[in-house]
């Protein structure tokens, strides 16, 4: 029997598919999102999407498309109206880099030329990486493939690290690895002011070998792997043994989502609009993640948590 075979009719041309890694950040008050795209699989980018919400219709538009061919990044917005968006050289070399370049946010161009935050060390690559602002200057947690070697003999992908700087130019790690006993991939961090604390997310994958019963990320399931979104907060970044208490999940996969809820990330913002509970509006704390199968498919998702980001970091670690 002759093999059917399908196509598309070559006049078709599809649009991209959004599923892609995001960002959110607030400017003025408003709330935008930051696409790093690129093509499944790939190694390296092909631009930047900017989209800002329209809180009165609920929905984003684009604003600017960023040219690139860099990876997946973040957005750090200043005090003084200056944003700064950080990617990740190809991902496919080792001894590869975290760059930082300054955004024009009323035409959203680049200005200037872009300088290096961090480069891997030796034999090892960096992948994402999300900034904040805290009293010491710049945070930026980096993920990296340095993890400690596994029952297979080879380094556990993907651990954390957290490089720091005072003028966003020049900058330093903060104390060792976070959890490179386990998988700890897709970091975002954030600086709590009333707690004193950095907090921030991961993505667990609940198969990791040989975690003790009483592990605080022992979650069984009864078949299949998962890729979970945890939170961490840190008690001892500075110290060369970051001290972390953690709480999992944030996020895990509903149905329609696959088995992935990955790439968290996080801004704390105003929303204007009443709704029920908050009738001249009120502060959120938004989260954007990402959904599929690890393998072919993906797609971009939203949540929300009502409350500021201290609200949020005491429901899991009460004062």
């Amino acid at each position: 029997m002759a093999r059917t075979e399908y196509f598309t009719h070559p006049k078709i041309a599809k649009a991209e598919i959004p599923a892609w890694e995001q960002t959110p950040f607030v400017l003025n008050g408003d709330l935008y999102h930051a696409g790093f795209r690129r093509a499944w699989s790939a190694t390296c980018g092909h631009g930047i999407i900017i989209e800002k919400f329209d809180a009165v219709r609920r929905c984003f538009y684009k604003v600017g498309d960023l040219p690139t061919d860099r990876y997946l990044g973040c957005v750090l917005t200043l005090d003084d109206g200056r944003v700064i968006v950080f990617t990740t050289t190809d991902v496919a070399f080792t001894e590869n880099s975290v760059m930082a370049r300054e955004v024009d946010p009323e035409t959203w161009t680049w200005v200037g030329e872009e300088w290096e935050a961090f480069q891997a060390p030796v034999g090892f690559s960096v992948f994402n990486s999300s900034a904040c602002v805290y009293p010491g200057g710049y945070a930026l947690a980096v993920e990296t493939d340095e993890g400690n070697i596994g029952p297979d003999g080879k380094p556990i992908a993907f651990s954390m690290r957290i490089v720091t700087s005072t003028d966003l130019h020049t900058w330093a790690p903060a104390g060792g690895l976070f959890y490179p006993d386990i998988y700890f991939a897709c970091p975002s961090i954030r600086w709590v002011p009333e707690a004193g604390r950095f907090m921030g997310t991961f993505l667990w994958q609940n198969k990791d070998p040989a975690l003790p019963d009483d592990h605080p990320l022992k979650i069984i399931f009864e078949s299949g792997t998962f890729w979970i979104s945890a939170d961490f907060a840190s008690y001892d970044v500075f110290h060369g043994s970051p001290t972390v208490d953690a709480h999992a999940p944030l996020m895990s996969p509903d149905a329609c989502e696959g088995v992935n809820n990955s790439d968290v990330d996080l801004a704390e913002w105003f929303d204007p609009m009443p709704r029920p509970g908050f009738p001249e509006g009120g502060w959120v704390v938004h989260y954007v993640y990402m959904t599929g199968d690890q393998k072919t498919w993906a797609f971009n998702n939203y949540a929300r948590f009502e409350g500021r980001l201290i609200d949020y970091y005491r429901s899991l670690w009460p004062a």
